[in-house]
């Protein structure tokens, strides 16, 4: 009789816990259900340190979920339109949610200078120092034009090169770390296209010399006239229609 009676209570106690069990998870599922989720962007496999994230390797790597806002960390991409064009600092691990800081964008303290180039133009370093290039009075954002001479004829095949960077990449660092402005240089970086730059490499390797001559500053840049593209199209053909070779 004792046995039987210990077996009724061993029976009652698992179908008690089942039914404990039953009932949390159907509250678990209520709470989740009524709880409010954020959408985040979040790894579906490894993404590997120095990925650059394109249109095309998006779905690749990443997928939007639905996380409980308790459970969003911070600082965690919610927009997938967001993370096209950067390059992740370090390795992002399946099911990890894609947060800012994994990011390096052109805006970035540790931003590479290619991150910083609009779409269709290059980087094209030259010689600008002394008076061949106003002589130390160039800074970033500016404009020049390339004039060419030999003899008495000057032409000029090249307007509004923008300034990139002035001097070398050891000396912005310098600068920078002491809040001081190149003002001494000998190579200046343009932002050109690609025929601009061909151009400028036939100026610089055939028999006539060249000036860059300073222009005002006027109008918007290079760079400011990319952020503008990327949120409309139509002005980005306007304004980059600045930006030609001139025969």
């Amino acid at each position: 009789m004792k046995k039987v009676y210990l077996v009724a209570v061993v029976f009652a106690l698992v179908a008690g816990f089942a039914t404990f069990l039953f009932a949390n998870e159907i509250s678990e599922r209520a709470s989740y259900a009524d709880a409010k989720k954020v959408t985040v962007v979040t790894a579906i496999t490894d993404v590997p340190q120095n990925t650059t994230i394109t249109q095309d390797n998006y779905a690749t790597y990443f997928a939007d979920s639905e996380v409980v806002s308790d459970y969003v960390l911070k600082g965690a991409v919610t927009d997938s339109a967001m993370p096209i064009g950067t390059v992740t600092r370090q390795t992002v691990y399946a099911g990890e949610q894609l947060t800012e800081n994994k990011l390096i964008t052109a805006d970035s303290d540790d931003a590479t200078l290619s991150l910083t180039i609009p779409d269709g133009y290059v980087a094209y370093p030259i010689s600008g120092g002394g008076v061949k290039a106003a002589d130390g009075y160039i800074s970033i954002g500016d404009k020049v034009d390339v004039y060419t001479f030999s003899g008495s004829t000057t032409t000029i095949p090249l307007k509004d090169l923008e300034v990139l960077r002035v001097s070398t990449n050891s000396a912005n660092v310098d600068a920078e770390n002491n809040g001081t402005e190149i003002t001494e240089y000998s190579t200046l970086t343009l932002v050109v296209t690609e025929e601009q730059a061909v151009a400028l490499m036939d100026i610089e390797n055939g028999d006539k010399e060249y000036k860059l001559v300073l222009k005002p500053r006027v109008g918007g840049s290079v760079m400011e006239k990319q952020k503008t593209a990327t949120t409309d199209k139509s002005k980005s053909d306007e304004n980059t229609g600045d930006y030609q070779q001139v025969d």
